[in-house]
């Protein structure tokens, strides 16, 4: 009986630390700013939902692989994993509520316009439909099943998948980053913003707090820039604009990235 309850305790414990992993760090709740409660996303993207352990796993090899790729890229390019630029859309969400489907849009677009330029890419009330997004009032939720089947239904060359933000961020986030716009296809990364008050906004539009989603489509890792590329669903920021490493970082922890 005693190995019994030893052997549940050990799995309690390494099934919270797994789920840790995706939900590490927490946004002070008291956070309030020009009406929306950023904290909680309220209006923006309020739901979230805890990956089941098979998709955990799925991105947990991925991650690995995107690790191996990036430390042999810099080894040969002497610290440096060089530069990429990828298409993407420029599209405007017509609402506060659809950064999310915008957001999928403009990554879509930019694949659509290197694989298959001829066909039409789905319209943001398509992509917020209850088949793929379900977008509605209070937004898009960040949910592991639907975003990664969404991206890949219209990005079928790539297998997106969905991670929240780890221990390891800023460097796990490079990771993943530099290998999904390294892809042959033209794929872009997906990334939640959801913070409050901060220093290190990615735009200083967001240094009060935000709940947004945005598309990453682009990265620069030569020493002494250290930038993404990042493209601006919201309709009162710059379209298209660069931000530090860690300022992505910081401003997707709480949440994560669709890569």
């Amino acid at each position: 009986m005693k190995r019994i309850i030893t052997l549940l305790l050990a799995t309690i414990i390494l099934m919270s630390m797994n789920i840790s992993a995706y939900a590490n760090s927490t946004i002070d709740q008291s956070i309030k700013s020009n009406g929306y409660d950023y904290a909680l996303g309220y209006g923006i993207n309020e739901g979230y939902t805890i990956p089941t352990q098979e998709q955990i796993d799925a991105e947990s090899a991925k991650a690995a692989e995107a690790e191996r790729y990036v430390a042999l890229k810099r080894k040969e390019l002497r610290g440096s994993g060089g530069s990429k630029t990828n298409l993407v859309g420029t599209f405007k969400q017509s609402d506060s509520n659809t950064c999310g489907p915008a957001s999928a849009r403009n990554a879509i677009i930019g694949y659509l316009a290197y694989n298959d330029n001829n066909y039409t890419a789905p319209s943001e009330g398509d992509l917020g439909d209850s088949a793929y997004l379900n977008t509605n009032l209070s937004g898009t939720d960040f949910n592991a099943s639907r975003w990664g089947y969404t991206m890949s239904y219209f990005c079928p060359k790539y297998a997106y998948l969905l991670c929240w933000g780890t221990n390891n961020w800023n460097s796990d986030l490079q990771a993943k980053v530099i290998y999904t716009i390294d892809r042959p296809y033209n794929v872009n990364v997906i990334a939640n913003l959801n913070h409050g008050y901060t220093t290190t906004p990615i735009n200083p539009a967001y240094t009060n707090g935000i709940a947004h989603y945005v598309c990453v489509y682009g990265y620069n890792d030569n020493a002494g820039v250290k930038k993404y590329n990042i493209c601006d669903s919201k309709s009162s920021v710059t379209t298209k604009y660069t931000t530090d490493y860690l300022n992505l970082a910081n401003s997707t922890v709480s949440r994560g990235v669709i890569w």
